[in-house]
């Protein structure tokens, strides 16, 4: 299921920001650039190369610029989706990251499209904590409205997932996929429900 046709020039443009972050350690413009780039490139459900530290890049962005809320919570984003890929079974993990993501969304300056993202990332870090109450429902009347809705479909996969239905935590992940192919997070589910469906070779 490829998405992008011109993943050689993404990679070639990504390859190029590449060296000149190593020479410029301290540009948050080209470590912020590069790291869009790092998510743009990844095709199909496959985990990044290993090559990529994507959490070093984050913290580096964040350190230099601890007031940009988008990439903050990107990095939130990422430590939770870390845990949900290695099976964190102790909740208390994840509740800490849900309540950085909530501090975030709390902070003044923050940008409407930047609090929009955020709160619906909140949303489906309750689905995992088991916090949301009849969402299953809520969320297939809201599909039901808006079937090309991206969040829609993610979260529906979440709950399906934290219930154990891999199958079906699968199909809506792969309608997710098709909306939208630049969130890692999504990525990491996809891989995940294929591993334990023992699907290896689609995961690879």
């Amino acid at each position: 299921m490829k998405v992008f046709k011109d993943y050689k020039e993404l990679t070639d443009m990504k390859n190029v920001l590449k060296v000149r972050i190593t020479k410029e350690p301290g540009n948050n413009f080209l470590l912020k650039y590069y790291y869009d780039y790092l998510i743009r490139i990844s095709k199909s459900y496959k985990v990044f190369d290993e090559e990529i530290d994507i959490e070093e890049i984050l913290e580096k962005i964040v350190a230099l610029d601890p007031n940009d809320y988008r990439y903050r919570s990107e990095r939130v984003w990422l430590l939770f989706s870390q845990a949900v890929y290695r099976k964190e079974d102790n909740l208390t993990v994840f509740y800490e990251l849900e309540t950085e993501m909530k501090e975030l969304s709390e902070r003044a300056g923050i940008s409407q499209e930047d609090l929009s993202a955020i709160r619906k990332k909140i949303l489906i870090m309750e689905v995992h904590t088991h916090k949301a109450k009849n969402l299953q429902q809520q969320l297939q009347e809201i599909l039901n409205l808006d079937p090309k809705n991206y969040h829609t479909h993610l979260c529906l996969g979440v709950e399906r997932y934290v219930a154990g239905h891999l199958q079906e935590a699968l199909d809506y992940f792969r309608r997710a996929f098709l909306l939208y192919q630049r969130d890692y997070h999504l990525n990491r589910y996809l891989y995940a429900c294929l591993i334990g469906l023992n699907r290896h070779a689609e995961a690879e």
